[in-house]
């Protein structure tokens, strides 16, 4: 085809060639069947992982993958799924994210660069929290698992399994501790010690799915609220 001269632009993290709308409509279907082909026979899939896996050819060639790839992005949306939750990282400038497609995602939250991509759950990550001391986070998932990371490293640490008690729905931590609170869709909000991997307590709440868990942080330490899917929230204190 035609040369094109085409001007340089800055993203975050990558140096892209900016291309006019015309190129982008001439190239769209070409260019989204190629992404198409490369996005399912990617397992995790990140713009880093992306161009260096295809790098074997020429710089030029990455600018242009990294192009295509913000070009399929712009026409489908991400590949992650939809974000299912989000919490922070106390102990860095940095957050997580749990995703339709069961991944959980490390981000910096400066420059927005995805860091580590860590799959397990068999299914959409409905909660997630950061650890509060340490640079880990505990994930919950449609498959009913909880899962500790160790965002450093990018692996799992630990594997709850109460799949008996249907999908995780969301989780929170006790202060000054290493216990998880964990509601699900069975009604109940259990308590797991991360020290010893052993269940400590299970309320039934008395209604269905647990959507949401708080503690209190203050007075009286360690009240528990629990949100649930037939419209109560209801109030548990410690003994």
């Amino acid at each position: 085809g035609e040369s094109i001269s085409l001007p340089h632009i800055t993203i975050p993290g990558v140096t892209l060639i900016k291309k006019s709308m015309v190129l982008v409509h001439k190239c769209k279907s070409v260019a989204l069947a190629a992404m198409d082909k490369l996005l399912h026979a990617t397992d995790d899939l990140t713009m880093d992982s992306f161009v260096d896996a295809i790098m074997p050819v020429s710089p030029d060639m990455k600018k242009l993958l990294g192009c295509l790839y913000y070009i399929n992005d712009m026409f489908y949306g991400t590949a992650f799924g939809p974000v299912k939750a989000v919490a922070y990282v106390p102990t860095y400038v940095r957050f997580v994210t749990g995703s339709g497609d069961g991944r959980v995602r490390y981000w910096n939250s400066r420059n927005g660069q995805l860091l580590k991509v860590m799959k397990g759950h068999r299914g959409p990550v409905n909660a997630i929290v950061g650890d509060l001391t340490k640079q880990e986070a505990i994930s919950g998932g449609e498959d009913g698992t909880v899962r500790v990371w160790c965002l450093e490293k990018g692996v799992q640490k630990f594997l709850f399994i109460q799949d008996y008690a249907g999908p995780v729905l969301s989780l929170a931590i006790y202060p000054a501790s290493r216990i998880i609170v964990v509601g699900s869709a069975d009604g109940y909000v259990r308590f797991w010690d991360l020290h010893s991997g052993m269940l400590l307590c299970a309320i039934n709440t008395g209604g269905r799915g647990v959507n949401g868990v708080a503690i209190n942080p203050s007075g009286p330490l360690g009240q528990i609220l629990a949100a649930g899917a037939d419209g109560y929230v209801r109030v548990f204190n410690p003994r």
